[in-house]
């Protein structure tokens, strides 16, 4: 990420006298959140996982013990830099924190029971530590006008209308609602002389509210049903061993097995 337009970092290291935190700044694993507009021009929160930092009074330091040491002890916002680089280590102290929240997040990714526990945190600064994302838009243009040098994509406003009435996306389909309101908008757009509908990709920077750290799993809550298909499935691998979780799955809508305590099947 860039911090101060200037610097590369991908790791920020919350400190205080007593502790610290390393938290890693790389995109998907962290994002920040901010106030943005849809193509209603409906108020809405966005959020954006590619973002810059601005730090007041930022300070520079070498990757020295010493050096470290004596800006944490007077509380100090700096960048540790690799040799002859502008890529580093991003150091805030927990006083600039403003508020931090824990979230817990619970996730069954195949629906199966076996559910990942992790924690992320979402966390505010003060005026000292600035957040900015890039923002995409949404426009509508007629023929005549000029067309940003920042524009990703530009389809015509009366084939996507048609498409919209006659093969909506699936998404579309599960919110009708939303559908009827963008049939809505496009109609009056072409009755206005528009022909075009641009979207921008990443084309403004905005000022972001806060900043999520995404955690690492940290544990798996199993189903009793789960834990039986892992059993079986460590039996089956002792006579196939390229044997999956999968391959379980597609048995039991087959056959209804039980184990048997002298270990066969029936």
């Amino acid at each position: 990420m860039k911090i101060n337009n200037k610097y590369e970092a991908r790791s920020l290291v919350l400190y205080d006298a007593e502790n610290e935190t390393k938290k890693s700044i790389s995109p998907y694993i962290s994002r920040v959140y901010f106030q943005d507009t849809d193509i209603f021009g409906d108020k809405m929160t966005n959020s954006e996982d590619y973002y810059s930092i601005e730090v007041e009074g930022l300070l520079t330091s070498t990757n020295n013990a010493k050096h470290i040491a004596a800006k944490k002890r007077r509380s100090e916002c700096f960048i540790v830099l690799e040799p002859s680089t502008v890529e580093g280590v991003l150091y805030i102290p927990f006083n600039k924190v403003k508020t931090h929240e824990v979230q817990e997040v619970k996730k069954d990714y195949q629906n199966r029971g076996c559910v990942s526990v992790s924690h992320n945190d979402l966390m505010t600064f003060d005026d000292s530590v600035k957040l900015y994302a890039k923002a995409s838009r949404h426009s509508f243009v007629k023929g005549s006008d000029p067309i940003s040098q920042w524009h990703s994509d530009i389809k015509r406003i009366d084939e996507t209308l048609e498409k919209l009435k006659n093969n909506p996306s699936p998404f579309l389909k599960r919110d009708p609602q939303r559908q009827e309101r963008l049939i809505a908008l496009y109609e009056q757009k072409l009755a206005e002389g528009f022909e075009y509908i641009l979207w921008e990709y990443r084309c403004e920077w905005k000022k972001a509210d806060s900043i999520l750290f995404e955690g690492c799993v940290e544990r798996y809550e199993k189903t009793p049903e789960y834990i039986k298909l892992e059993n079986l499935t460590k039996d089956l691998k002792n006579i196939e061993e390229r044997w999956d979780l999968d391959d379980t799955i597609k048995l039991l809508k087959i056959y209804k097995l039980t184990k048997k305590r002298n270990g066969g099947a029936k």
